[in-house]
């Protein structure tokens, strides 16, 4: 599971994941998303997700993409309670 501890910038999260995946853990997480700025009520966010960990000493990344459409007036950050619960690493 993760979720999002803090607002640092408006286009930035930082996460945190509670996960029993054999992962030792996430030593950092990069999270973007844009707009494509349609007006006509379907306002479609591209958002990605990059978590960066070792394993066995063995450093990788996960790159987690999806695009999301957010509705009329509104944006990926107002939908992130019900988005980040759902990712996993498992």
């Amino acid at each position: 599971m993760v979720e999002a501890l803090s607002d640092v910038y408006s286009n930035i999260k930082v996460l945190a994941f509670d996960n029993p995946a054999n992962i030792a853990g996430v030593d950092s997480v990069c999270f973007l998303f844009t707009g494509d700025s349609d007006s006509t009520g379907q306002n479609n966010t591209i958002c990605q997700i990059i978590m960066f960990f070792s394993i066995d000493g063995v450093n990788c990344e996960q790159h987690i993409a999806f695009t999301y459409n957010t509705s009329e007036n509104t944006s990926l950050e107002a939908s992130l309670a019900e988005i980040l619960p759902s990712i996993s690493l498992g």
